[in-house]
C-alpha cells in the first residue's frame, strides 16, 4: 500500500465531523424544560451539572453578594426560585462573574472571572458535603455545602422568567446531569475534548441540542434524552446556532 494511500486512510479516521446545531438563548423569556424534578437527575447529596457555555452580551444581576441573584442558566427552579444552579452575575459583590451555588439552608458558593463571548466549559458537583467549580477542565475552588434544601423544582436551562430570576442570555452546548460526582479526570477529558458523546460516566440526562436550524426558532422543539433514560428537553423560544465550537467523533451521526 503507497504512502498516499496510507495518509489518506489516517485523515479518515481522523476526521471529526461538525456538529449541527447549538441554542442560543436571548435573556428574555427563552426556556428549555426537563418537565422532570431535580430528583430524577441528582439526589440532594451528590451530582453534577456540565455544559458549554458562550456568554453573550451584558450580565444581569439584583447586585449583593449572592451568586443565586444572577442571571440562570442551568439549575433546578420553579417559581418560588432555585436552590442548586449554574450561574452568571453582572455584579458578584461588584465583580462580573460566573458562579455555582448550593442552597443547603444557606447559599453556598464558587465564583470565577470568565471572557464574554469566548465558549467556556462549565461543572457544578456536589459531593461528600462539599460544591466544587470546574471551569474549562480546571478545578476553580470549592466551598463546604451540605445536602440541598430540596429536590422537587424542575431541571431548566435559560429561565423563561420564572421565580423572579434573570433569564439567561448567551449560547449553550451539550448540556449532561449526572448523579454521580464527576472525577476531576473525567472532567478534564469531557473540556479537552470539544467532541459530543465522549464515554465518561453514565449520564443521568444528555441533550445535544441539535433539532433547531441555524438562526430557526426553537419553539416547541423537542430535544431527545441521549441517557437512554427518557427525559426530553422541551423548548419555549430560543434560536438555533449552527455549532461553531464542538463536533462529533468521525462516524458518529
Amino acid at each position: 500500500m503507497s504512502l498516499r494511500i496510507l495518509t489518506s486512510l489516517l485523515l479518515v479516521f481522523l476526521f471529526v465531523a461538525p456538529a449541527l446545531a447549538d441554542v442560543e438563548c436571548d435573556g428574555t423569556d427563552d426556556d428549555l424544560d426537563s418537565a422532570n424534578a431535580l430528583s430524577v437527575f441528582l439526589s440532594n447529596a451528590t451530582g453534577t451539572y456540565a455544559l458549554w457555555y458562550k456568554p453573550l452580551g451584558t450580565a444581569n444581576s439584583s447586585g449583593g453578594g449572592s451568586c443565586a441573584a444572577g442571571e440562570f442558566v442551568f439549575g433546578d427552579i420553579n417559581a418560588s426560585g432555585y436552590n442548586t444552579a449554574i450561574v452568571r452575575n453582572g455584579n458578584l459583590s461588584g465583580n462580573d462573574r460566573l458562579c455555582v451555588f448550593n442552597y443547603d439552608g444557606t447559599v453556598d458558593q464558587v465564583e470565577s472571572a470568565y471572557t464574554n463571548t469566548a465558549w467556556t466549559h462549565l461543572v457544578w458537583v456536589h459531593t461528600g458535603g462539599n460544591l466544587l467549580f470546574y471551569k474549562d477542565g480546571a478545578l476553580v475552588s470549592s466551598v463546604a455545602s451540605g445536602n440541598t434544601n430540596e429536590v422537587t423544582r424542575t431541571i431548566r436551562l435559560c429561565n423563561g422568567g420564572i421565580g423572579g430570576v434573570a433569564n439567561g442570555e448567551g449560547i449553550i452546548a451539550a448540556p449532561h446531569t449526572f448523579s454521580t460526582a464527576l472525577s476531576a479526570n473525567e472532567i478534564a477529558t469531557l473540556a479537552g475534548s470539544r467532541l459530543h458523546r465522549i464515554a465518561i460516566s453514565a449520564p443521568s440526562g444528555a441533550w445535544e441540542l441539535s433539532g433547531c436550524a441555524d438562526g430557526a426558532s426553537c419553539d416547541t422543539q423537542t430535544f431527545g434524552d441521549r441517557s437512554g433514560l427518557g427525559h426530553p428537553l422541551t423548548a419555549a423560544g430560543g434560536t438555533g446556532r449552527a455549532s461553531e465550537y464542538l463536533s462529533y467523533p468521525w462516524g458518529v451521526e
